[in-house]
């Protein structure tokens, strides 16, 4: 048996037109988007890398794709978007993200419709507001409630700002919210809540039911396939 080792045919890089500079700023640019889903030129530090990708998109989208990701470029709000095509990089909300993510969009899509151009509300104003959207629904708990807005500013769906009080901590929506949800329309959104109304766990005054389905647990009450916020690398 011939055990010499055999010369490979030569092949030329895959990214032969680009210098050292592009290569770290490409490099730079899917790490961003790996870990946090996207970037907003407006983020604290992101305008530069923001405005290298939005020059190379081709490069960007080429890249993100081999690997299984899908890039969009929404520079009328001047954010990348990045989401994962492969089901084995998928990560999935926990009914009580699900929850909260619903109630940030409604309360989004109302402030555009009375004319906002920047949606910010304090973490109390959340609850009440989810409180009065998901009635029966079970509430957030404080730790549930601060674990969530802490994934969604992670993957840059709002910019929480905290507070002394977590209560007074301020949630800036962003655009990617509405981006990554599965519906445009009050009316579905509708749909949507009357389903975790009905399913979802309930308040019970206080007592817990000892078949009450945690709200930590991954959501499968619904068809999630299509929310693409939950195609989010599981960092965890």
């Amino acid at each position: 048996m011939d055990n010499e080792p055999h010369d490979l045919p030569a092949e030329p890089p895959l990214l032969v037109g680009l210098d050292q500079r592009d290569r770290v700023k490409l490099r730079e640019t899917l790490l961003r988007l790996l870990h946090h889903t996207a970037i907003v030129r407006d983020d604290p530090g992101c305008a530069e890398i923001y405005d290298w990708a939005n020059l190379h998109r081709a490069w960007v989208r080429e890249v993100a794709e081999l690997i299984g990701y899908d890039v969009s470029f929404e520079e009328p709000f001047r954010l990348i978007l990045c989401v994962p095509q492969e089901q084995g990089i998928v990560r999935r909300f926990t009914i009580e993200e699900s929850c909260i993510a619903m109630v940030l969009w409604h309360d989004y899509d109302t402030a555009l419709r009375e004319g906002a151009t920047r949606v910010c509300l304090t973490v109390k104003n959340l609850n009440d507001s989810f409180a009065a959207k998901l009635k029966g629904v079970k509430q957030p708990t404080r730790a549930g409630m601060k674990t969530a807005l802490q994934v969604f500013h992670r993957h840059r769906l709002i910019r929480l700002s905290a507070s002394e009080e977590f209560s007074d901590s301020t949630i800036e929506i962003l655009h990617t919210l509405r981006l990554v949800m599965p519906f445009q329309q009050l009316d579905e959104w509708q749909k949507q809540a009357q389903l975790y109304v009905k399913t979802a766990p309930q308040e019970t005054n206080g007592a817990v039911s000892a078949e009450e389905e945690p709200m930590n647990q991954p959501d499968r009450r619904i068809n999630l396939s299509g929310i693409h916020a939950i195609n989010w690398y599981g960092y965890t």
